[in-house]
């Protein structure tokens, strides 16, 4: 039989350290600690030393997912992750996760549906993108499936409108061409489909401009034509050209401001 020569407090507060025949043997909780009346002078055999030793893990992991779970939901992976890291035993981690689950403090279902809801409610992501984040989160692609089918076009719609006022908002300084690639590329990395994504376009973004066009045009031709300046002639209004269709502006009005811009250099 094993002795307990020794019980100290932990820095950590409500831990406690235990020596058997002299040597450190084990941390344990302080709920373990009156459980298995630990003190200095109790004997133990292997199997209850072993015993012991499981209680106290299962102990500890309640106590980490409890706190875990305090600040927010959380999905089955992420707390059998947050036990992991805490290198709590795999087996004391599977016995909490289906603890919790029993309670109710898990609920992967009502979890992925919450997520969702929340999105409509302040998110930017599309269904695709959800789905990917919800399966991330260890939710079940039954789930997801589910979670994602429930997903109405209204609600997709009032989610990429709420993203595409955001890259409108800072995009008064694109084309209009530029600004529609912008929002598109935007909504598609967000995980909307391709239909989606044209009625959120035609809903958000405003029409052509055509006078605010042009202002940009010139204002990013000019800027354009200084930075160009180490060529000359053709190549640099060919440079220059470049630079600016690929901003989206129209290649009969880019002719028109070269022109200008030539003329003046001329001058």
């Amino acid at each position: 039989m094993a002795v307990i020569t020794a019980v100290t407090p932990q820095k950590r507060r409500g831990y406690y350290n235990i020596f058997v025949d002299g040597h450190f043997a084990l941390g344990v909780s302080e709920d373990t600690l009156v459980r298995f009346r630990l003190v200095k002078g109790a004997e133990l055999d292997a199997d209850q030393m072993a015993h012991v030793q499981s209680e106290n893990a299962l102990s500890r992991a309640m106590a980490v997912a409890f706190t875990y779970l305090n600040h927010q939901a959380r999905t089955a992976r992420e707390v059998h992750d947050r036990l992991a890291d805490e290198d709590i035993p795999e087996d004391a981690i599977a016995t909490v996760l289906t603890r919790l689950q029993d309670r109710g403090y898990i609920d992967d279902a009502k979890y992925a549906q919450y997520f969702a809801d929340d999105n409509v409610t302040m998110g930017d992501r599309g269904p695709r993108q959800l789905a990917h984040r919800l399966r991330q989160k260890g939710i079940s692609a039954a789930v997801v499936e589910r979670v994602v089918a429930d997903y109405t076009p209204e609600q997709r719609l009032a989610v990429g409108t709420r993203v595409a006022q955001r890259v409108v908002r800072h995009g008064t300084r694109k084309s209009h061409v530029a600004l529609v690639r912008s929002l598109k590329t935007t909504l598609m990395q967000k995980g909307f489909d391709s239909d989606d994504i044209d009625q959120i376009v035609a809903a958000a973004v405003p029409a052509v401009d055509e006078e605010q066009e042009t202002d940009l045009l010139v204002v990013a031709a000019r800027k354009a034509w200084r930075q160009k300046h180490r060529y000359a002639g053709r190549e640099r209004r060919m440079k220059v050209k470049q630079a600016l269709v690929r901003k989206g502006f129209q290649y009969d009005a880019i002719d028109a401001v070269l022109d200008d811009l030539e003329t003046d250099d001329d001058e």
